[in-house]
């Protein structure tokens, strides 16, 4: 029972039993206690849960105009490939994104190194002028809370043990019910969630930001992704990403970059 509901029916038991004595015993401000009680207890049970708390909006207040660049910037340069996730390791350290101008055999993996530069436009090849962007994953600030919390570093995380870690992580800080997540074959990765808290601004995100979304992922299936990369040590990119906006569900399945 959610805390919703359970503050509900004890003010509505309370306020029940206080306006019966008091209607008994006859007195007037025991009574009005009762009555008051009861009805906070009524507009407790009927009026809707608020949905979202005031985390979450600062959370989308300072994460959509962030995203709503990043998907301008795309959208300007017509980048309309999927992003990479470079591998890294270290506390706290996040894989950067790497979305190429075309996909080439060196454009599918960039140098390792990118993770430490802090240029957006970069140039793999001068002669042939292969290049693309480089950005901070849009999960970045929740792969740090999830390995802060967990006091574990994802690079030094079996992959078999992957799956353990993050359910106990997105449950931990209050992101999501529960996590499936399952290897389909040595290429791909498939996972879903339920989230509890981020699902609206994930929803929002879908549709605000649709290329950043679909090619990059939203902040909870970006640290995902971060995750499986740093566990795994290997590139991986989104082939698909999709939220349902009535139950907040994102289903997911990343690629392996070789």
């Amino acid at each position: 029972m959610d805390r919703h509901l359970s503050l509900g029916i004890f003010l509505l038991v309370f306020g029940g039993i206080t306006t019966t004595v008091s209607l008994f015993i006859g007195v007037t401000p025991t009574l009005a206690l009762g009555l008051a009680t009861l009805l906070i207890g009524i507009m407790t049970l009927y009026l809707p849960e608020p949905t979202e708390s005031l985390a979450e909006r600062l959370a989308s207040d300072s994460s959509v105009p962030a995203l709503l660049n990043i998907e301008n910037l795309l959208d300007d340069l017509s980048l309309n490939e999927k992003g990479v996730y470079i591998p890294a390791a270290g506390l706290e350290v996040c894989p950067k994104v790497f979305v190429p101008l075309s996909q080439t055999r060196l454009s599918r993996r960039p140098p390792r190194d990118l993770n430490n530069s802090r240029r957006v436009f970069i140039t793999l090849d001068e002669k042939t002028r292969e290049g693309g962007i480089l950005l901070e994953a849009p999960g970045r600030n929740l792969l740090s809370e999830l390995e802060l919390y967990l006091r574990l570093d994802f690079a030094k995380v079996d992959v078999n043990d992957l799956h353990e870690k993050l359910e106990s992580g997105l449950k931990l800080l209050e992101v999501s019910k529960s996590i499936a997540l399952e290897r389909q074959t040595d290429q791909t990765l498939t996972f879903q969630t339920e989230l509890t808290a981020f699902g609206n601004l994930e929803v929002k995100l879908s549709n605000l930001t649709p290329h950043v979304f679909d090619q990059i992922g939203g902040p909870v299936s970006s640290a995902i992704a971060a995750a499986v990369s740093k566990s795994t040590g290997e590139y991986v990119a989104f082939r698909q990403v999709s939220i349902n906006p009535t139950d907040k569900k994102i289903t997911a399945t990343i690629e392996f970059v070789r």
